[in-house]
């Protein structure tokens, strides 16, 4: 699949990240072995939409590795789901500090951010330049777009969020995300031809992701981002878009 809102394994800032960013000096193996368990026990978590636990072990994490960027980026994420927006914000901020520019982070921030952008015929100033940077970053990046899409789509405009969203597929063609987003957006515009065209496009990419689960199957474990991709598809299939955003918000980092 290619990059667009991503899995968890890719959202996230990833253990090998957390082991090569250790801060001033290298933690004793103990710290380390600890910091690895709660890494991968708060990813857990996070997968399960638990962010309360997740934010009790990141709170630990960030303990022993006070200037690591996953326990920063990993919070802003929990904060965000649990409404906290205030320390998300810290959180994401924390996270620029100790990496400048770093891609996660921004997009975070401009997720933050969307509600206030969403209010005002001009988006405030912060948004356009957070989704500018992310935009000279990586260009073939859609989640920019698929920001302003959503944006769009809160001021009742689907027909802007269309163009956003033909923006995001152009970089992202076979994206799950991106492909029902455009469909719902199609349906609130009220054009039969492109409603149909756009429920053939996720009909097919649900096609291709039933048979690439098909063809890992004979016995081998599923795994969480497997199985979370067959929720998102079973909700997209029985119209539950609400369900099918919030299960793909946890992998889209």
């Amino acid at each position: 699949m290619r990059r667009g809102p991503r899995s968890a394994a890719a959202a996230v800032v990833t253990l090998a990240a957390l082991l090569l960013t250790a801060a001033a000096g290298p933690p004793s193996e103990a710290d380390l072995e600890e910091a690895v368990a709660l890494a991968g026990a708060s990813l857990a978590e996070m997968e399960e939409g638990n962010w309360g636990r997740a934010e009790e072990r990141l709170l630990r994490l960030a303990e022993i590795l006070p200037d690591n960027l996953l326990p920063a980026v990993n919070l802003a994420i929990c904060y965000e789901r649990l409404g906290r927006e205030a320390a998300a914000r810290d959180q994401v901020e924390r996270a620029l500090r100790l990496d400048p520019g770093n891609a996660q982070a921004l997009h975070l921030l401009a997720r933050l951010l969307l509600p206030r952008a969403a209010e005002r015929e001009e988006p405030p100033e912060e948004w356009r330049r957070v989704l500018a940077e992310m935009e000279t970053a990586d260009p073939a990046d859609p989640r920019p777009h698929y920001l302003r899409a959503l944006r769009w789509s809160r001021r009742g405009r689907p027909e802007l969020a269309l163009e956003a969203l033909g923006e995001a597929l152009r970089r992202s063609p076979d994206n799950l995300l991106l492909l029902v987003e455009r469909l719902v957006q199609a349906a609130a515009l009220g054009d039969p031809d492109a409603t149909a065209d756009a429920l053939d496009a996720v009909e097919d990419r649900l096609d291709e992701v039933v048979a690439g689960r098909q063809a890992i199957g004979g016995g081998k474990r599923v795994t969480a981002r497997e199985s979370a991709t067959s929720n998102f598809a079973t909700a997209a299939v029985e119209g539950e878009i609400d369900r099918a955003r919030e299960i793909v918000r946890v992998y889209c980092g």
